[in-house]
């Protein structure tokens, strides 16, 4: 990513930033080109599978620059890059953080339906949250939500878990796991927003950027 050529913004090479991280802004960035640029036709991501020869001394894998920009390898297994862009490729994005103030017993975020003909009312969303350690610290309820196709809806989440409650009555960050499941039952998402009790300017100011 750093010494791409496609990409008309570079990366600084002292910014000391690793290659995930610059993969993930660049792919956010344009991949939103896609969904709000309408002078946008479409575009397509390559390669996604490394590439595999034999008859070399590594075995059936070539090693060369241009065989493994994949985010597969050539063995079919997915490399760091790929989850980043199943992230990316999700058709509902979450909010890395959000803020709670005393007295709150929800949290309540934006979010953009990009499906093209579901309701998020079709979906499912599970919620996890905890405050602990251990298979048992964490609990999971269903959440109603719903938002047209290419909409954008306020997503409200009631704090269930008394523990994680009380954390934050505490001062404690905690975190609310998001799973969004289509009306199949497919996960295409799954994202973890951390609750940050006593910063709302703060958050706030980092998710405008």
């Amino acid at each position: 990513p750093y010494g791409s050529i496609i990409d008309d913004v570079k990366e600084d090479p002292k910014s000391g930033r690793s290659s995930l991280q610059v993969f993930q802004d660049r792919l956010e960035r344009e991949w939103g080109f896609l969904r709000r640029e309408p002078t946008c036709l479409g575009g397509a991501y390559f390669p996604w599978i490394c590439a595999g020869s034999g008859n070399n001394p590594w075995g059936w894998v070539a090693w060369a620059e241009d065989n493994d920009w994949g985010v597969v390898t050539a063995d079919l297994l997915p490399k760091s890059f790929f989850w980043a862009m199943r992230v990316l490729f999700s058709p509902v994005w979450f909010p890395a953080k959000v803020a709670w103030s005393e007295g709150q017993k929800d949290i309540r975020f934006p979010v953009t339906n990009q499906y093209n003909a579901i309701d998020l009312k079709q979906c499912t969303l599970r919620t996890l949250m905890h405050w602990g350690y251990g298979p048992g610290a964490m609990n999971w309820r269903d959440v109603r939500m719903e938002c047209p196709p290419g909409e954008t809806c306020e997503i409200v989440i009631p704090i269930w878990n008394p523990a994680t409650l009380e954390a934050l009555k505490q001062g404690v960050a905690t975190v609310c796991r998001c799973c969004l499941l289509d009306p199949s039952g497919f996960r295409p998402m799954t994202a973890d927003i951390l609750i940050v009790p006593g910063m709302e300017k703060d958050v706030k100011r980092a998710l405008a950027i």
